[in-house]
């Protein structure tokens, strides 16, 4: 789930460097594309926080998985 949420942001980070790059007419089209990357993102997040909370053990502390996954989440939020 961790490589899925990590994906998303190296598409999230295609797209901003595209729409950094793209004419102002183009820029419309690329910004829906990466609203749609970042709801894919808070989807895989949810994903992550759903298996956390009916996982009764964790391959590591229930903090640290919740911590990363917010942290990957930022990382698209903060992106778009």
């Amino acid at each position: 789930m961790f490589a899925a949420s990590a994906d998303n942001i190296v598409t999230g980070s295609k797209l901003l460097m595209e729409l950094l790059g793209a004419d102002p007419a183009a820029r419309a089209e690329i910004a829906e594309r990466m609203r749609a990357a970042e709801h894919a993102g808070d989807d895989a997040t949810h994903a992550i926080f759903h298996q956390l909370n009916s996982s009764f053990i964790t391959p590591f502390d229930r903090e640290d998985i919740y911590s990363l996954a917010s942290s990957l989440d930022d990382i698209m939020d903060f992106m778009e």
